[in-house]
């Protein structure tokens, strides 16, 4: 299965200023294939330490106080291999079960950063949290007390499959081609074939196991879903591995709830939708476990439509959804006919399906902020969800033939400068405020207009940088001294405020300031 990451894995590599790497994201979303298969096209061989497994002799260099030399030279001793610069990938898995490892991973990049060292681990947001909250009942294992080696490692997330990467999985290679890299034209050729697909995957969903069993058999609808159920079972779990008995229960409540609670607005002080009387300090450090691990979206509320809206987030009110709209189709029993074949059946939920695939589309894109939704009460108003692109993206987002969202449209008609998406079953279409998109095109559309962003940004970069070269600032003080006499941008003696405004950005103390 070809992943997005596996070309973020190359770059990481041939970037001259790496640090080991740590690939974070929810269990079973193909983070050590991936990194398995990393290795084995781009490396000479691979050193795996499986930190699941508790006879691995390498696990004890970690509590001996080695330096980072001596525990690679001791590793490749035990793997009775080599270890090389460059040449020889060294793979920590399931990090989690020694999270002291982070705190390793500051060593290697301080002292040995020749080496290609990558870590994954799948549920580091509840062991970087801490197993006890508000309760000594639990203990946690050796390695508490250890911190996370901020500026020291490089970092990437993992997410499900994407829709794209999805019907390359399915043998569709020409179709996703097509979706990534025809004009909307085209892809409107064949909008049938994708709003098809596109079903299938709603109920499928983008966990890989789940996709292999898919194509092994598309006939065998109930083998799919007992996949989906074992996961849920797995996480559930993970729940009392990771936390306190009474936080573990608190999480399971929460996932099972996702169904009944989607496109619902949640506030902090009030869970009751969650568990009947409940208040948010008793959930509020849960829902927060359960997102830094990856298992949900947590969608925070901004109370205005202006940049940065990062400025007027409100985390005390937020929505939820999965991490994968399969595994929601799970959590709420609904049948492959009712999704795949019956356009007419749960047409109100389909509507959070329809957002829980849009959020879980733009969080595997290349767009690495955060999503919002907005909302106001005097008047009332709410958009499903805005982005902080190079200007605030608002997008509204329905499964059936109906589009028109009166909040929608007003915020468009009061702010005329905006471009906003409506994302439906229609196929492409664009005006001089609304780019209307089918659910298929998310994903890469929000790439296309990402790369068009870094495009122009590099662009200006680029302009910059040469007004800022050697040659053109030796040009500039020649004007200045032909202009105001020789010599004086060079006296040091000179008092800064003495200086004329325009020769005050070439003084040397100045340019000392400004690192030209």
């Amino acid at each position: 299965m070809e992943r997005d990451i596996y070309e973020k894995l190359v770059n990481w590599k041939n970037n001259p200023y790496r640090k080991p790497l740590i690939v974070d994201g929810a269990r079973q979303v193909g983070k050590t294939w991936i990194i398995e298969d990393f290795g084995k096209r781009n490396y000479k061989n691979i050193v795996k330490i499986d930190f699941r497994d508790d006879n691995e002799p390498a696990l004890a260099l970690f509590q001996k106080g080695y330096g980072p030399e001596r525990i690679l030279q001791q590793i490749a001793f035990l793997k009775n291999t080599s270890i090389e610069p460059e040449k020889t990938l060294v793979f920590f898995d399931e990090i989690q079960k020694r999270p002291a490892i982070l705190e390793a991973m500051k060593s290697f990049c301080e002292q040995v950063p020749q080496y290609n060292i990558v870590a994954a681990g799948s549920m580091l947001g509840f062991v970087l949290m801490g197993k006890n909250i508000g309760t000594k009942t639990d203990t946690t294992p050796e390695d508490d007390g250890f911190s996370f080696p901020v500026g020291k490692v490089d970092s990437l997330t993992m997410y499900p499959m994407n829709f794209y990467e999805f019907l390359n999985a399915c043998g569709l290679n020409k179709l996703a081609h097509l979706l990534r890299y025809g004009d909307p034209e085209e892809i409107s050729e064949y909008h049938n074939e994708f709003m098809y697909y596109l079903r299938i995957y709603m109920y499928t969903g983008g966990m890989p196991e789940v996709i292999k069993t898919f194509t092994r058999n598309p006939n065998d609808i109930p083998s799919v879903r007992k996949k989906q159920k074992e996961l849920l079972n797995g996480y559930q779990h993970d729940f009392s591995k990771y936390n306190n008995a009474k936080d573990a229960e608190k999480m399971k409540l929460i996932l099972n709830s996702l169904p009944r609670q989607l496109e619902r607005e949640i506030k902090v002080a009030e869970y009751g939708i969650i568990e009947s009387g409940k208040h948010g300090r008793e959930y509020k450090e849960p829902v927060v476990r359960m997102a830094n691990t990856g298992l949900i979206y947590k969608v925070n509320r901004t109370t205005h439509m202006q940049s940065p809206l990062a400025t007027y987030e409100d985390e005390t009110h937020f929505k939820m959804y999965p991490l994968d709209c399969g595994l929601l189709g799970a959590l709420a029993n609904v049948s492959a006919r009712e999704m795949i074949l019956n356009d007419g059946a749960l047409e109100e939920f389909k509507g959070s399906f329809a957002e829980t695939f849009v959020v879980q589309q733009i969080a595997a894109s290349n767009y690495n902020g955060e999503i919002y939704y907005f909302s106001s009460e005097n008047p009332h108003s709410e958009i499903d969800f805005c982005l902080q692109m190079d200007k605030i993206v608002p997008i509204e987002v329905k499964w059936g033939r109906k589009t028109e969202s009166k909040s929608f449209s007003n915020y468009l008609k009061n702010n005329p400068e905006t471009k906003g998406i409506r994302i439906s079953q229609k196929q492409f279409g664009e005006t001089d405020q609304i780019v209307s998109i089918p659910h298929y095109m998310i994903g890469e559309y929000i790439n296309m207009k990402l790369r068009q962003f870094y495009e122009k940004e590099v662009g200006v970069l680029d302009e910059w940088t040469k007004k800022m070269e050697p040659k053109n600032i030796e040009k500039l003080e020649q004007e200045l001294e032909e202009k105001y006499g020789k010599g004086v941008t060079n006296d040091t003696s000179v008092p800064e405020d003495s200086l004329p405004k325009k020769e005050q950005r070439t003084h040397p103390q100045i340019r000392k300031k400004m690192k030209i």
